[in-house]
């Protein structure tokens, strides 16, 4: 509050004292639950007060593990637990607490019933009259600025930044926001002062240039529009608003609906001069209300933007929109999202907004679903450089009917004709949607889908308040729910042999995996800094000690984002292999791959989260939009309402990361086999083709620590961890086929042959980051991994021939200066090389019409690791075994 007046203050003090004295219950807010009424303030004795109130349990069934908290302004100072409420009852209750700890009239008090069934939540509760608007940073009155972005655009331009404004809930008797005044000022991240931001020497038409994505006047949802010429440039504030005047002449803005934001742009020249690392804050001046901020950090890049390859496209797959709404979760404004997401790096976005909550605002389903497709199309047309593709995260019921999600995207042919598949009713309410239910439906749309966040232990959907579950896998091979994950460890939940399976069918002879269902997006929020403190300012940007600041997540716990990944990954592994058997064995079967897709999950969120924050309780963690990613392959280019997009996800033309890119092709004669694809080899093919890998990272993400390629069969996986001098930085490694698939298996006789397999890809990064109260952290770890390529190599006559004529045996082994190689059959024509693991060849020699062959090993050769090729000249078929000088 910048101003106050004496007089107003007064009435204003009073009209508190009087409702609070008389045991009101004028501003409790139901829950589904439970709800508080009927407080009453009472002193004890000059020391005490005694605060009475109902609690009120509406439901049918008892309500366990019950918390009711007290707060003052935001903070919580006393509790009370019951272990029981009694069904459709009114329980009085009350509280003790120090007088000298509570001022009835000037404090902001709540009386929330915090936990129920043990679970935090806002379960209902009361809130004193002071409450013009619940300013809990991230629920109702925010900022919000990308996490990354470039400092400088394609021409060398110094870019701004743009910074959203948000209230929501606004609406509502006593809920009104009366806005004065915002502040915006940055600073360097290393620094601790803090300088505002003046526009007063603009003229009036440059300084409404700043302002981009108004709020537009809409009565359905509930919107009130910005209004640019009462949003004033001023010399005591960076925006001063002067729509509304009070009786006492103050002037602000009165936002009184559901909605309300903009988003005003930094310009570069008020930049000029700042570092990489640039810490903003937002700090709203509200009249009759404790002013707020919030606090950002902005990790800038010097022309330093996510890797990129010709024909790749990042995105991100699970993202919500200002179209999720409920008690708990809301997202931004479509146009203010692509503004944001566009300077962070992304090409595409899905909007899969919950079909829960399709019916929690505006007329009708139909008419929310309806204009989130205007919506889409309309930024999609007024520029391509960031497409927006509709898509639904629908709410439906498990084999054990338990609520679980999925990622539904309409057709590569038509992406903007697409069915509503949820029936709304909020995810605390049942739903009649099955899982084969809505794969039916999307099937007959021509659409697909991807499990959402499906089998690691941590992905289960909370039992209270929306009954959820995990998809079931119901499979034997795998271990079932008594055990752990064989590789990753932790708890197993997602295979109940009792249940039949949400993923595969009960013919898998002829169809393996449910029709419509192409993969799981097993990669789910990156949280790797995570706090319990301020959501306001997770960063603690002034490094100020009085909060408890963002701090790297435990590595090791199952619910690192890394963890659910790995425990996921095993279970898409799993499915693939079991695939292979079911091809392999029944040829005509069909839907037999799984791909894997990443996605944020992030609820606007463009530089932290707080979703999992309810009231002060549960943890903000820096996730955001585009903190994972899924690359898809489109040498067409996207298309123009992301056509491109769709069909390379369907297919599994892909790569998941959170920054470093990794992609994998075969290539013969110009010829490509790409991720997600499937090919029968002849003995040419087998012979003459070359499996090319691009790695890319960047200062951002650090230096490549670990490149793995793997094999997988119907009975598991083999890997390749190829040696680091193979490559170095930014490059493309590339190897014969025929060579890879003898590394990974052993030799050539044990490569499979009249069978599919595949092979897939990682890569890992590693970032040191000495700035610690910079990054909150001294280290980061990054991923990115490929979809697999599916072979089949046919011509077994062939390659058996070369198998028998090349099998060959080199002694001694580890050698000094001579080595000997021996064959199985009589070579007619050959070259021998042997070659450092740099690739430089330090001895050749040509081979013919014998079985053994003398090789000399060159002085001053220095000790390590060499391989010796042989490559026949009538075959032209290349073979190699490992050498070890001493």
């Amino acid at each position: 509050m910048q101003k106050n007046n004496s007089m107003q203050k007064i009435i204003y003090t009073l009209s508190i004292a009087v409702l609070l004295l008389s045991g009101i219950s004028l501003f409790a807010h139901d829950g589904e639950f439970t709800t508080i009424k009927n407080i009453d303030f009472k002193p004890v004795n000059k020391n005490q007060l005694n605060i009475k109130f109902n609690i009120i349990n509406k439901k049918v069934i008892p309500l366990y593990n019950v918390t009711v908290s007290l707060k003052v302004n935001g903070n919580i100072l006393t509790a009370r637990h019951y272990d029981f409420l009694p069904a459709q009852e009114i329980i009085p209750s009350y509280m003790l607490v120090n007088k000298n700890r509570i001022d009835i009239e000037n404090d902001f008090i709540q009386i929330d019933v915090t936990k129920l069934f043990g679970k935090p939540g806002d379960w209902g509760g009361w809130d004193s009259p002071n409450n013009k608007q619940a300013n809990e940073v991230g629920y109702e009155i925010f900022a919000d600025a990308p996490w990354r972005m470039d400092m400088y655009d394609e021409n060398g331009n110094l870019q701004g930044i743009p910074v959203h404004i948000f209230i929501h809930d606004a609406d509502g008797f006593g809920n009104n926001v009366e806005l004065e005044g915002i502040d915006i000022s940055i600073k360097n991240s290393n620094s601790t002062a803090f300088s505002t931001l003046y526009f007063d020497t603009y003229t009036t038409g440059q300084f409404q240039s700043l302002f981009y994505t108004p709020s537009p006047a809409d009565n359905d949802l509930d919107i009130q529009a910005f209004d640019p010429n009462t949003s004033v440039k001023s010399s005591q504030y960076t925006i001063k608003f002067t729509a509304d005047t009070n009786f006492l002449s103050e002037v602000f803005t009165d936002i009184t609906h559901r909605y309300w934001y903009f988003t005003f742009y930094i310009p570069p020249e008020k930049l000029q001069g700042y570092g990489k690392y640039l810490d903003i804050e937002v700090y709203f001046y509200l009249n009759l209300a404790p002013d707020r901020y919030t606090r950002l950090r902005v990790f800038r890049n010097n022309n330093n933007d996510f890797p990129k390859l010709t024909g790749w496209y990042r995105g991100d797959t699970h993202l919500h929109s200002l179209y999720t709404q409920n008690s708990a979760e809301i997202g931004l404004p479509l146009e203010a999202t692509k503004m944001a997401a566009k300077l962070i790096g992304l090409d595409w976005i899905t909007t899969t907004d919950h079909t829960s909550d399709f019916d929690n605002y505006g007329t009708s389903i139909t008419n929310n679903w309806n204009r989130l497709k205007n919506d889409v199309i309309t930024l999609n047309n007024q520029d391509t450089s960031l497409i927006y593709i509709r898509g639904q995260e629908v709410h439906s019921n498990n084999s054990d009917n338990k609520i679980i999600h999925m990622l539904a995207y309409p057709s590569y042919v038509n992406p903007y004709v697409f069915p509503y598949l949820g029936d709304g009713g909020g995810d605390t309410s049942p739903t009649n949607k099955t899982i084969d239910g809505v794969l039916g439906s999307l099937t007959n749309a021509n659409g697909f889908g991807f499990a959402a966040h499906p089998f690691a232990t941590g992905d289960k959907l909370p039992t209270v308040p929306v009954n959820g579950g995990i998809w079931n896998l119901g499979m034997s091979g795998f271990p079932d729910n008594s055990q752990n994950f064989p590789q990753t460890g932790g708890n197993i939940i997602c295979n109940d042999l009792n249940l039949p399976s949400d993923v595969i069918t009960a013919t898998p002879q002829t169809t393996y995996i449910k029709n419509g269902l192409r993969g799981g997006q097993i990669w789910n929020v990156r949280q790797s800094l995570n706090t319990t403190d301020d959501p306001q300012d997770p960063w603690d940007v002034l490094n100020s000690g009085a909060v408890t600041p963002f701090a790297q997540v435990d590595t090791a716990d199952y619910n690192f984002h890394f963890k659910r990944f790995r425990q996921g990954q095993e279970i898409v592994n799993f499915i693939n292999q079991q695939g292979l058997f079911y091809k392999n064995t029944f040829p005509n079967v069909k839907n037999w791959k799984f791909y894997y897709s990443a996605g944020s999950d992030a609820h606007g969120s463009f530089n932290y989260s707080n979703t999992d924050d309810f009231l002060g309780f549960g943890t903000i963690h820096n996730s955001a939009v585009g903190k994972l990613q899924t690359v898809a392959y489109c040498p067409q280019g996207k298309g123009t309402q992301g056509q491109n997009i769709l069909k390379a996800l369907y297919y599994g033309n892909t790569t998941i990361t959170d920054g470093p890119l990794l992609t994998m092709e075969i290539e013969r004669n110009g010829n490509k086999i790409i991720q997600g694809q499937d090919t029968v080899l002849d003995y040419y093919g087998y012979n003459e083709s070359t499996v090319h890998f691009n790695l890319l990272t960047s200062s951002e993400f650090g230096y490549i620590t670990k490149f793995t390629i793997f094999a997988g069969t119907e009975n598991g996986e083999v890997a390749y961890v190829v040696p680091s001098a193979l490559y170095s930085g930014n490059t493309t490694y590339s190897i014969a086929l025929k060579d890879l698939l003898d590394t990974l298996f052993g030799n050539t006789t044990s490569v499979p042959v009249g069978n599919y397999f595949y092979l897939r890809s990682e890569m890992e990064t590693y970032r040191y980051t000495p700035a610690t109260t910079i990054f909150r952290t001294n280290y980061d770890i990054f991923h990115a991994l490929t979809n697999p390529i599916w072979l089949n190599i046919s011509n077994t006559n062939a390659i058996n021939e070369i198998n028998n004529l090349y099998t060959f045996t080199i002694y001694p082994n580890p050698a000094k200066k001579d080595v000997y190689i021996r064959f199985g059959k009589k070579v007619k024509s050959a070259i021998a090389k042997i070659i450092s693991t740099d690739g430089r060849v330090i001895f050749e020699q040509n081979l013919k019409d014998n079985r053994i062959f003398h090789l000399y090993i060159p002085e001053n050769t220095a000790k390590g690791v060499y391989f010796i090729t042989i490559k026949d000249k009538t075959f032209n078929n290349t073979t190699s075994k490992k050498l070890i000088v001493w």
